[in-house]
């Protein structure tokens, strides 16, 4: 099984949840009766949590430590091979993790044999080997049947609805639901609160963004997110909000040109991309950025040198 590494949009996980019983797939209706849950969701959220209740029993932590995939796969007696890193990324490292669209690569696999589970991971980037076998334990969490794999429907065909789902209980395990929670209380900007998330869960900060609109959260309605980065070889001549461009979107339905579109002059993204230190701002605009369109309460953290050509910034929608 492969990994989807795109964020998924909150409507696909509703989509599931508000469907009858006889549209899920067979994979998922036995994955809702083995948790006796109502729909699809909220199995995927009992199953994270039944984890999650043992993973604190086991391995004490608290809200600033990052969840152990190693920890993880050896509380479910999952095998774990290939590139999984044995250090969490430094906290204090400010180059806070990403990847690109394009990269839809397998990056780990779930196998089973002899009613063996193994995740293999061939990611070498250490968030996303993270992220992949917390996906991985997804699936292996919606074919679980108690002690015993549904070995019959591990080897059918995966459908886009768990692969969503496995998405879903992926971002439960490495960012859980109150810990998550937690970090947005703390802050008074949400793209702060989501990029100290990302850090101090040690998973990209696409993940993190994506977990502001999953339904266990109880936060501000996010409408969409760019984050945005200097466009290598821009004049450096120019405002720096005309060499700044979109590197990856979560605006659900809508065409964000990558690297194509910059940002308006007078906007609160390009006025905290142009200070010199870390900036956030919030300010309600109207915004017109390709097809994303209308008027939002605009959230945008920046960090990073625009000498040194490494100026970022991620803004939120809400």
């Amino acid at each position: 099984m492969h990994p989807a590494e795109q964020p998924r949009k909150y409507t696909d996980l509703a989509i599931i949840a508000r469907q009858s019983m006889e549209d899920w797939p067979l994979t998922l209706q036995r994955f809702v009766h083995e948790f006796g849950a109502m729909n699809p969701v909220d199995a995927a959220q009992i199953a994270a949590k039944t984890v999650m209740d043992r993973y604190a029993a086991a391995y004490p932590y608290n809200d600033r430590d990052a969840i152990s995939v190693r920890y993880l796969c050896k509380l479910l007696d999952i095998d774990l091979r290939g590139n999984v890193p044995k250090m969490l990324p430094s906290r204090s490292n400010p180059r806070f993790g990403s990847y690109g669209e394009s990269d839809d690569r397998p990056a780990a696999a779930l196998l089973v044999f002899n009613r063996r589970a193994t995740i293999d991971v061939a990611a070498p980037n250490p968030l996303r080997a993270r992220i992949s076998v917390a996906h991985e334990i997804g699936h292996f969490l919606i074919h679980s049947r108690g002690q015993e794999i549904d070995n019959s429907m591990m080897h059918s065909e995966v459908t886009t609805e768990e692969e969503i789902l496995s998405e879903y209980i992926g971002r439960l395990l490495l960012l859980p639901t109150e810990l998550f929670h937690f970090q947005f209380t703390r802050q008074r900007s949400m793209a702060v609160a989501c990029i100290t998330a990302a850090r101090d869960a040690a998973v990209s900060f696409n993940i993190a963004t994506s977990r502001i609109s999953d339904p266990d959260q109880a936060l501000p309605s996010l409408k969409g997110a760019i984050f945005w980065r200097l466009v290598p070889g821009s004049p450096t001549h120019l405002p720096v909000e005309k060499r700044l461009a979109p590197f990856w979107h979560l605006c659900p339905n809508a065409f964000v040109p990558i690297r194509k579109c910059h940002a308006r002059h007078d906007s609160v993204i390009a006025k905290v991309a142009s200070s010199n230190a870390r900036a956030s701002a919030t300010a309600m605009e109207d915004v017109e950025i390709g097809s994303f369109r209308g008027r939002f309460a605009v959230d945008a953290f920046a960090w990073g040198s625009i000498s040194a050509k490494t100026r970022t910034v991620l803004s939120l929608f809400m």
